[in-house]
């Protein structure tokens, strides 16, 4: 009877261990998930800021008063360092996208003002893959936001807490 005992013993510490072992495997698969999202949000932050410059590029060649695009462009600086993206923090990353946003949303309104631009093909092909990156940004911020939620509701617990310490991982700030 002791050693039946002893057996059901090992095999619940076992599957214990198994279990604890499979929930580490989800944290850290979710942890990489997320990371690999954020990266992705580096990425989309750094092309839409590189096409804005090659607009701003565009507009200046066209003639348009560089007091006009310095105040269309006064949310985004000039001098932003897209290898800098990565120690933004997400509420800095979100802050700048919402900023681009804004004068995406102004450049849209230019051609209404100088007619030349809409004989531009150079400018409405900028124009139009900065609307991509802005959709794309959107989309991915959504999948970013879903896939942080669940991360942080699996290390909310005392057991994912102390997996996440051990694994390092860290919980993400979701609006």
């Amino acid at each position: 009877m002791g050693d039946i005992l002893i057996w059901i013993l090992i095999g619940i510490a076992i599957a214990l261990v198994l279990i604890l072992i499979g929930y580490a495997i989800r944290i850290y698969s979710f942890n990489n998930k997320v990371n690999t999202i954020e990266e992705s949000i580096d990425m989309n932050i750094s092309k839409r800021y590189d096409l804005l410059v090659k607009i701003r590029q565009n507009l200046t060649s066209n003639g348009i008063d560089p007091q006009l695009l310095n105040t269309m462009f006064l949310g985004v600086k000039r001098d932003f360092d897209t290898t800098n993206i990565v120690l933004f923090d997400l509420k800095g990353k979100s802050l700048l996208s919402s900023q681009m946003s804004t004068v995406i949303r102004n450049l849209s309104t230019l051609p209404d003002s100088f007619p030349q631009l809409e004989q531009d093909p150079k400018f409405r092909e900028l124009v139009m893959g900065l609307k991509e990156c802005e959709d794309d940004y959107k989309k991915i911020y959504h999948v970013f936001t879903h896939e942080a939620k669940h991360l942080n509701n699996m290390i909310k617990n005392p057991l994912g807490d102390f997996l996440a310490k051990l694994l390092k991982v860290r919980r993400r700030p979701v609006n």
